[in-house]
This record gives C-alpha cells, structure tokens and sequence, in this order.
C-alpha cells in the first residue's frame, strides 16, 4: 500500500499551509527540517510585478483597458474572437486540458502565464476578478456555451468542493472525476474554450540586467524605463547607431569647410564657436578678417 490519505494530507497541508515538507505522519510543521520550494523556469518569474499591481482591475472593461494601454506587459485574449481551444492531455481520462499555442498538438509551445487575479489586488485587497478567465464549452465565437465556476460543485460548508479548476501558471484545465455526471456534459463530446489575460512582460529568462527604477540613457523613449533620459543631439552633433551589439557614433556635423591652410583669410565662426566658412584673399600678412554670428541674448 501507497501512502495513506491521511499521509497524503499531512504532506500537503504541512508543504500548502507552513511551507515545510517531510513524510514523518507524527511531525508537526514547526519540527520539519526542510523547506517546501518549487522550481520554477525562468520563463515563470515576473519581473515587472511592481508595474503590473498598479493595475487593477474588477472588471473586464477595467481589464481590457489596462491591457490596451500595456501591451508589453499584458496580452488580451479575452474576446470570443480570441477564444483559447484546450487540448485533452493524453491518458488523463477527460481530467486535465493544456493550453498550447497549437491546439492540439502536444509536441507545441504551452501557452502559460495566465494573469491570476489575485496577484493584483484591488485597493481594497479583493483581486481583480477582471483578469480571470472564462470557460466554454465549445467556441464562444460560434455559440459555445459558458460554464461558470459553481457548475459540477458537490457539498455544503467545509464539504463543498468544486468541480474544475484552472491553473493560471501553466494553463491547466483540472476537471473532477463526477464533473461530467454533475453537468451533464459528455466527455467524449467536451470541447473546453478559454478566454483571459496573460503576463508578456519582462521575466528572469530576459536577464537580469538593472532595475527599471535606475536612471539609463536611452536613443529612444521606452514606457518599461520610467526615469530614462533620452539622448538627443544638438545643434552640430550627429549620434549615428550602428544596431545591436555595436557601437553609438556621436560626432561633430560637418560644416563644409574644406581642410587646409588659408592665406589671408576671411573666416566665419557660428555660436558653438565652429568655422562655418573659410575663404583665402589676395594680398600677404594684411590681418585676418572674421565675421562672428553673436548668439541670442548678447548685448
């Protein structure tokens, strides 16, 4: 025999519950040596947590909005038009569903990073149900039909139990074994849809790189670098970018004046002190004759 139920239950309660794990049925979990962690891809780690937790959303209209406005952080796929197909995973008996970015191909990319509304709180501490997602039975866009999280529940009280759950990490659909006979719904015909939110920005597989709070200067304004300057050339400056993994030239424009040794000369100097024009006269050691352009707001 495997572990017991009740073995089951202590590991879980004590890894879910106190963050601690160990197999011993008679330990507390202020007596357990070991931590309970997970490992995570870096793919899975949110970097941009600080951005994202300013906003909420209770709300789809909210939900939408916030994902126009933050395209580089937040992807929309919560339109009918947009609708996720998920795909049975194979010898789970109608129990589980992934999403993959090719719906029924399990040998494709898993489409995760689902926005859990709880991670982004409203202010007054209840989550931003507008991120959550909705289930279909068949494409919404072409009359599937919505199943709401209370159907295939069992129980009252501390009995109560649902009857599917989704996980946003990994874009799992977790179905239990009496959903279908409490639905209704056959399973050989089920065709679950999804519609959501999910997390596209920075993650600790982009590198880890400075803070975004830091002060950079940038050839271009980016929104993810909020105190960013922008370089910017001036009057007779060029900044030449030679693409990734390259360099930035920031050089003197050139005036026109050619390179060489003038007799007698009659020159012109502009306001950055450069000589914009240069001309040879006739005659020898008469003097130097120039003409100087007076910047704005001289005497």
């Amino acid at each position: 025999m495997g572990f017991s139920q009740l073995e089951r239950i202590n590991i879980a309660a004590k890894a879910l519950q106190a963050g601690v794990v160990d197999a011993n049925p008679n330990s507390v979990w202020y007596e357990v040596f070991f931590p309970f962690t997970f490992i995570l891809s870096a793919e899975q780690v949110w970097t941009e947590m600080p951005r994202l937790r300013g906003l909420s959303a209770s709300n789809r209209t909210e939900a939408r909005a916030n994902a126009a406005s933050n395209t580089d952080l937040i992807q929309d796929l919560s339109a009918e038009a947009d609708a996720l197909r998920m795909t049975l995973v194979p010898g789970t008996n109608f129990s589980t569903y992934a999403a993959y970015s090719t719906p029924g191909d399990t040998s494709s990319a898993q489409v995760k990073n689902w926005l859990l509304p709880q991670l982004v709180q409203q202010a007054s501490g209840a989550p931003s149900n507008g991120y959550a997602i909705f289930l279909y039975n068949g494409d919404p866009d072409a009359g599937g039909v919505m199943i709401t999280t209370t159907e295939g529940t069992t129980g009252t009280g501390q009995n109560k139990t649902v009857g599917w759950t989704f996980n946003y990490a990994n874009g799992l659909l977790l179905f239990s074994s009496d959903f279908f006979t409490e639905t209704g719904i056959t399973p050989a015909t089920f065709d679950p849809y999804i519609t959501g939110f999910r997390y596209v920005g920075k993650t600790a597989g982009d590198g880890a790189g400075a803070p975004d709070t830091a002060e950079y200067v940038t050839l271009s304004a980016d929104a993810s670098l909020p105190n960013a300057r922008t370089l910017d050339a001036g009057t007779g400056i060029e900044i030449t970018d030679n693409g990734s993994g390259n360099t930035v030239e920031v050089k003197l424009t050139d005036t026109g004046v050619t390179g060489a040794t003038y007799t007698n000369p009659t020159i012109t100097v502009d306001e950055q002190g450069r000589i914009t024009a240069a001309e040879s006269q006739p005659g020898s050691n008469a003097g130097i004759k120039t003409s100087f352009v007076k910047p704005g707001g001289w005497p």
